[in-house]
């Protein structure tokens, strides 16, 4: 008896603290009667360094009054003069898992460019495209059920594709990323 007591007891600890994983990524949450908004920080997911330029990806999510999304903000730096990157009604993000699963995720936003602007200290051009894509609810398990290997943007006039590395050692902003289980690990904080 005192067996399946313990038994049951292990269970109902193993079951209560896989149910309460942590969401320290929250960076805002906002719950009112008309309001139901929470917004992860940004997360690293892609950075290239190279002599004259850098480009990063960071993604988070939000949850805004039932509807699942991820924000997206493409970071560029270079000496060297920088196209436009747009978004438009057929732009998406396309991750591919390491279990050969494919999730798209359409723009839920309007039509957008981004806009250039100059860094005079380190001479340098700068271009931030921060937009939005819809996570839709079918998504949420293939998410959860293994790590990303690649990740596409489609933008307005060109492709852009990313393997996703396992660990960053971020050189810009100086901390470790783990952004291929990214998804694994935080869309509860969400749900």
């Amino acid at each position: 008896m005192r067996t399946i007591i313990l038994f049951i007891s292990l269970i109902f600890t193993i079951s209560s603290t896989a149910q309460t994983k942590n969401c320290d990524i929250i960076d805002y949450e906002i719950k009112n009667d008309t309001t139901d908004f929470k917004k992860t920080m940004e997360y690293l997911f892609v950075e290239k360094s190279y002599p004259n330029s850098i480009e990063s990806v960071y993604l988070s999510l939000i949850k805004s009054d039932g509807l699942s999304l991820i924000q997206l903000q493409y970071l560029q730096k270079d000496s060297n003069f920088i196209s436009a990157s747009c978004v438009d009604q057929k732009s998406m993000i396309t991750f591919q898992l390491l279990n050969g699963a494919i999730v798209n995720f359409r723009h839920a936003n309007t039509d957008y460019c981004n806009s250039l602007s100059y860094d005079p200290e380190q001479k340098a051009n700068i271009r931030i495209l921060s937009t939005y894509f819809q996570i839709q609810k079918d998504d949420f398990k293939r998410l959860k059920e293994s790590p990303i290997s690649v990740m596409q943007i489609r933008f307005q006039n060109n492709t852009k594709t990313f393997e996703i590395e396992p660990k960053i050692e971020s050189k810009v902003v100086e901390e470790t990323y783990t952004p291929n289980t990214y998804f694994m690990q935080n869309l509860h904080c969400i749900e």
